[in-house]
């Protein structure tokens, strides 16, 4: 799965992707060029990740639904992923319906 969601990334597009599991957040934030947030991330942290993320200082970020589906926006994502889907649509929603989104997004 993580290869797939890794692989997304296509010249330079960023892509967030929503994971269930921590242990993928963490494991594909050992690539090039992606970072991570979960529920271990320290919110200082978690703030410093996303500028950079809406930055372009990563080509990914991989994050839980539980941390990151509200509350935080991400309009450097050009590529939205769900990597696992979450049994909740309305977490999915909010998930896929970032604000402020002004430019196109695939998902």
């Amino acid at each position: 799965m993580v290869e797939k969601v890794a692989a997304l990334v296509v010249d330079g597009a960023p892509v967030l992707a929503f994971f269930l599991k921590q242990d993928d957040v963490v494991e594909i934030s050992k690539l090039p060029g992606w970072a991570a947030i979960t529920g271990a991330t320290p919110r200082r942290r978690r703030e410093e990740v996303i500028e950079g993320f809406n930055q372009g200082r990563f080509d990914g970020l991989a994050v839980t639904y539980g941390v990151a589906s509200c509350g935080y926006r991400f309009p450097g994502a050009k590529t939205l992923a769900f990597a696992e889907i979450n049994n909740d649509p309305t977490v999915m929603a909010q998930a896929a319906h970032r604000a402020p989104q002004a430019k196109t997004v695939l998902v």
